[in-house]
C-alpha cells in the first residue's frame, strides 16, 4: 500500500531522467516527496507511523497482482484510522478505427475527477482492453493515445458494472510539433520558465523549461487539443487558450507575458488558523486545473494562524478557486489584476 498526498505537486510536475551508459544506471528527480509505503497484513490491516493528513490517494498492490487506487481523507490528529475499500468494477471497451472500424492497440488511461490519473491498460491487437477495480463512478475521463491517432478524451464516462462495453472510434493523424516563445512586458526574455503542455484531460504530455531566449520546442506530439501552462518569476502562473497540434508544419505559440500578482488567502482564524489545506484546485477562465503549478502549493500546505496563505503569483485573468479544509469545501471566484490580490473565504 502506497500513500501520497493528494496536494504534493510532484504528482503533476515534469521529472528530470538522468540515464547512464547501462540500462540500470538511471535516476529520476521530482517524484513527489510525501509517497510512503507500508506492506499489508493477511488480515488487510497496515500502519504508517508517519502519514501525511488531508487527501490522500492510496495505490494498492496484491499479492496477486490485484491493483486499487483510492482517494480518502485522513483527519489532521496525532492517530487516525481509516477503511480503504479496494473492490471495484472493471471497464472494458474497445478501440477501434473511425473508418475502418478495424481493432487497434492503443494506451488508456482514466482520470478521476480531481484530475489524477488513476488507472491505465493497453489493448490487444483487436483493441480490447479491460480496466479492472476501478470505484464505480460517474465522473470519469477516459483518454486514448495510439500511434497515428488523434489522441481521444471522453468526459464524463460512467463505470458501473451493469455498464455495456466502451466504444472509442479513433481518427487518424500524424504526430506534431509545437514551437513556444514566451516574453516579459519589458521585452525581455522569460528565460528558464517551466512550461508544461496539458492535454484535453489535464494530463501532463511534456514538460521543459524555456532556454536563454524565452523559446522551447516540442517535438513527436500526438495530434489533439493542448494547453501551455508556464511559471515565471515576474508573470506568474498563467495557461494559454487551446492549441491544436497537427501532422506538418509545427505549431507556434507567442505570448508577451503581462506582470502577475502575489495572490493570498484569508479567512477567519477560528476556522482555519493554523490547520491543514486538505484540498486546493485553482480553475482558469478556461482550460484544465493548474494549482500543481502554483509556488505556494506544497503538500504540506496549512494556513497561518492568523488565517493567512500565499498561493503564490498569477498571471492577470479570472480564477475559481476550490479549497478544502477538515472536510468542508469553499469556493470563490476572483480576478487577477494589480500588483496583489487578497481572496476572502469561505
Amino acid at each position: 500500500m502506497t500513500l501520497t498526498s493528494a496536494l504534493d505537486p510532484g504528482l503533476h510536475r515534469g521529472k528530470i531522467l538522468l540515464q547512464g551508459s547501462h540500462p540500470t544506471q538511471r535516476a529520476t528527480y521530482g517524484l513527489p516527496e510525501t509517497s510512503l509505503s507500508a506492506a499489508v497484513t493477511r488480515e488487510g490491516t497496515f500502519h504508517l507511523a508517519d502519514s501525511p493528513a488531508g487527501a490522500l490517494w492510496v495505490s494498492y498492490l496484491g499479492d496477486d497482482a490485484t491493483t486499487a487506487t483510492r482517494r480518502i481523507r485522513v483527519p489532521d490528529q496525532p492517530q487516525a484510522s481509516v477503511v480503504v475499500d479496494i473492490g471495484g468494477v472493471d471497464l472494458r471497451g474497445q478501440l477501434v478505427d473511425r473508418d475502418s472500424e478495424v481493432g487497434v492497440e492503443g494506451t488508456v488511461r482514466v482520470v478521476g475527477a480531481t484530475g489524477r490519473e488513476v488507472e491505465r491498460a493497453d489493448s490487444d491487437v483487436a483493441g480490447w482492453f479491460t480496466i479492472p477495480g476501478l470505484e464505480p463512478g460517474d465522473a470519469y475521463t477516459v483518454e486514448v493515445t495510439a500511434p497515428d491517432y488523434v489522441t481521444a478524451s471522453l468526459q464524463g464516462v460512467a463505470v458501473r458494472a451493469e455498464a455495456p462495453p466502451l466504444r472509442v472510434a479513433l481518427e487518424r493523424g500524424e504526430n506534431g510539433s509545437l514551437r513556444v516563445r514566451l516574453e516579459r512586458s519589458d521585452g525581455s526574455p522569460a528565460a528558464g520558465a517551466p512550461a508544461t503542455l496539458l492535454n484535453r484531460s489535464g494530463l501532463m504530455a511534456a514538460s521543459l523549461p524555456t532556454d536563454s531566449y524565452g523559446r522551447q520546442h516540442f517535438r513527436n506530439l500526438r495530434p489533439g487539443e493542448y494547453f501551455l501552462v508556464w511559471s515565471d518569476a515576474v508573470a506568474g502562473t498563467g495557461i494559454s487558450g487551446q492549441i491544436r497540434i497537427e501532422g506538418g508544419a509545427p505549431a507556434r505559440f507567442e505570448r508577451t507575458l503581462p506582470p502577475g500578482a502575489a495572490v493570498a488567502l484569508g479567512c477567519d482564524p477560528k476556522l482555519s488558523g493554523g490547520k491543514a489545506i486538505e484540498f486546493l484546485a485553482l480553475y482558469p477562465a478556461q482550460g484544465p486545473e493548474i494549482s500543481p503549478y502554483l509556488s505556494g502549493v506544497a503538500a504540506a500546505s496549512r494556513f497561518s494562524d492568523g488565517g493567512a496563505f500565499a498561493l503564490g503569483r498569477l498571471s492577470p485573468g479570472r480564477y475559481s478557486l476550490r479549497l478544502g479544509i477538515e472536510g468542508a469545501i469553499w469556493e470563490q471566484s476572483f480576478v487577477v489584476a494589480g500588483d496583489e490580490i487578497l481572496v476572502h473565504l469561505p
